[in-house]
Parts: C-alpha cells; sequence; structure tokens
C-alpha cells in the first residue's frame, strides 16, 4: 500500500459495507461502524481501543 505525503487510506471493504476503514501511515487502523457510530481503533502492537459515538468523533492518544 502506498501513502500519499502522510495522508491515511480510507475504504469501505466489499465484504462489510457497515464498516469505513481509516489506515495510517504509523501502521494505526480504525473501523468506524456506521451503524452505532462506535469506533475500534488498531495499533501496530496489536492494542485494541473501543471509542463510544462521543469519543469516535475526538479520539485521543492513549497513555504510554
Amino acid at each position: 500500500m502506498c501513502f500519499e505525503q502522510g495522508k491515511p487510506f480510507v475504504y469501505m471493504p466489499d465484504e462489510d459495507a457497515a464498516v469505513v476503514i481509516t489506515e495510517w501511515p504509523n501502521g494505526v487502523v480504525d473501523a468506524f461502524q456506521i451503524a452505532d457510530e462506535s469506533m475500534v481503533r488498531s495499533w501496530p502492537d496489536g492494542k485494541r481501543e473501543h471509542f463510544s459515538p462521543d469519543e469516535a468523533k475526538t479520539p485521543t492518544v492513549p497513555h504510554l
């Protein structure tokens, strides 16, 4: 996958049109659920975070 000038790659998988996937150049993947407006963030180290609809609009960086 090629990232142009640090921009994310955003798409909807063919098998699940109810999810919007955002792949960031740093390896983070956000999966936004359209139905309930929640988001799951997957970090390159395998850690996953779940955000409620309010949190999904302004996600924060987790404590390291």
